[in-house]
């Protein structure tokens, strides 16, 4: 990395590697971090990203509910629920009744079915 940028690197800065392995220095895999903490943050939010995707990858894109199929997304509108919300509360386990109930906030204290 101090070869491509043609100087030595700050004692803050960190370099990463895209792809997690140590071993691979290939400049292409290595990214320059300004600070420690900022390498935790951006790695944090890889990892969590990653995670959510692989989550709702595996998930049926569609419900049963009440004797119909719906998209979920669909769903959601229909019951003014913010999409997000309504995808967090099936995840955390919630029946669809209960959670096309509970009306979800965004913005200025609104509903999100106007």
């Amino acid at each position: 990395m101090e070869k491509k940028l043609g100087r030595y690197l700050d004692k803050k800065e960190i370099v990463h590697h895209k792809d997690g392995d140590k071993e691979n220095n290939n400049v292409d895999n290595l990214e320059l971090c300004e600070s420690r903490g900022k390498h935790s943050r951006d790695q944090h939010a890889r990892n969590y990203s990653e995670m959510a995707y692989k989550y709702w990858e595996t998930q049926p894109k569609t419900v049963e509910f009440k004797g119909k199929k719906y998209r979920k997304i669909e769903l959601a509108k229909k019951y003014g629920i913010n999409y997000e919300t309504f995808l967090n509360r099936l995840k955390s386990g919630w029946r669809i009744e209960k959670a096309i109930q509970n009306k979800s906030f965004i913005g200025n204290n609104q509903y999100s079915k106007k």
